[in-house]
């Protein structure tokens, strides 16, 4: 046919038959092969992976301009056009936001193929240089603290190359810091049984972004103390947000004294945590 060639190529492995359009338009060929390939046979091109039956000593074919096939026998010589998928794993999990905050993070790399088997993986950590490892599976730790991307390909032994896969490795180990705490008042006198607010100031800052904190309250005595000057009235603490509870001010005649524990609990993204006290005193004078 005007614009198709044709050649054979034998010995030395599987018989391949390889046929080009030179022409600038779609050609129909009818291409004799009965001297490589028996009636009955399935040629399966190498490059697309369609396949073309063997009919009458000749295989008939339409090629794009510019276009060919590499023809093999797929019962001889099977052809692998499929890509492989390269898959990430993390261990330990990451949290409901992405973050770990133990190391090592060990990174799995691994690979799956329908067809001619996994011939390397090659992986790399924020743009760095490429590692290549032979076979489907690889593994590396992560262990500095920060945003980490890990990308992985991998390439079949047909040639194929699979699709780029990354993953997001977000390690924390730090504790977020509270700094300049103080509660105001931190005495509360007279004894006279009513609650009092109390302002809890802090700052709290985080290495890897805002940390979240929330307070709670703790008492040295009982709500109802021992004693006649504790009221016998409940509750003695209320948590109004981050930074401010109520605090009765009142205490057991039978003591020295109460001593209000307000805890500052800070937490970042990652699960790390953070607990600074502050101490509220109900002197025992009236």
């Amino acid at each position: 046919d005007d614009d198709t060639y044709a050649f054979a190529r034998a010995g030395g492995g599987p018989t391949a038959v390889v046929i080009l359009n030179n022409g600038t338009l779609d050609n129909t060929a009818s291409v004799p092969v009965a001297g490589h390939f028996a009636d009955g046979a399935t040629l399966r091109d190498a490059l697309g992976g369609a396949t073309y039956n063997v009919s009458g000593g000749r295989v008939n074919l339409t090629l794009a301009p510019r276009g060919g096939v590499v023809l093999f026998d797929s019962a001889v010589a099977p052809v692998d056009t499929t890509a492989p998928v390269a898959t990430i794993g993390v261990n330990p999990p990451a949290n409901a936001g992405g973050w770990n905050n133990t190391a090592p993070v060990n990174v799995n790399l691994s690979a799956i193929d329908g067809g001619s088997g996994i011939k390397e993986l090659r992986f790399w950590v924020d743009g760095g240089a490429v590692n290549v490892v032979a076979g489907d599976a690889a593994s590396i730790n992560i262990d500095a603290e920060g945003v980490h991307t890990v990308g992985v390909r991998v390439i079949d032994n047909a040639g194929n190359v699979s699709a780029l896969v990354t993953r997001v490795v977000k390690l924390d180990l730090t504790a977020p810091v509270v700094n300049g705490a103080s509660a105001n008042p931190s005495t509360l006198s007279p004894p006279n049984h009513k609650m009092r607010d109390v302002t809890v100031a802090y700052d709290a800052s985080d290495n890897f972004g805002p940390a979240t904190c929330s307070l709670n309250v703790t008492s040295n005595e009982p709500v109802n103390a021992d004693g006649n000057a504790d009221g016998d009235t409940a509750p003695d603490w209320e948590i109004l947000d981050a930074h401010h509870v109520r605090l009765r001010a009142e205490r057991s005649d039978a003591g020295t004294g109460r001593v209000y524990t307000v805890n500052i609990n800070c937490a970042d993204a990652a699960g790390n945590t953070t607990t600074r006290a502050l101490t509220v005193f109900v002197p025992r004078g009236r």
